[in-house]
């Protein structure tokens, strides 16, 4: 048993293993400006490869913070980081921005869960006294 591992986090280790063993099959056998064909839609390939990078950051983020809004937050960075490249906004600024965007959010989550915390808290106490 590994210490820092609870039953909740556990099954995310395969399933992480595998997003991980698809994207890299994806990444070399399939070329970017492949279309999807299924039945009347058609669409780039590379809608399915930013889902399987946001499943894949979100497993890998939920594992290293324990924590699934960290794991989201993580997530939706690469992402965001992602759409940014692809849509050549190159600049350092961007990234600067973006870091600052999430870093806020971690903040205000933060924050906003401390006090929900200690309200609970206090509300408990009272009724309990």
């Amino acid at each position: 048993r590994i210490p820092f591992l609870n039953k909740r986090i556990t099954p995310l280790i395969p399933i992480t293993l595998i997003l991980l063993i698809v994207l890299i099959l994806i990444i070399f056998y399939v070329a970017p400006t492949t279309m999807l064909n299924l039945g009347f839609f058609s669409f780039s390939v590379l809608y399915p490869v930013f889902f399987l990078v946001f499943l894949l950051f979100f497993g890998i983020g939920t594992l290293l913070f324990r924590n699934r809004f960290h794991g989201m937050l993580l997530s939706l960075f690469v992402i965001f980081f992602l759409l940014l490249r692809l849509n050549d906004l190159k600049h350092p600024i961007f990234f600067v921005i973006l870091i600052a965007l999430f870093v806020t959010t971690e903040f205000f989550f933060a924050q906003s869960g401390r006090h929900a915390a200690s309200s609970h808290r206090r509300k408990h106490e009272k009724e309990t006294a």
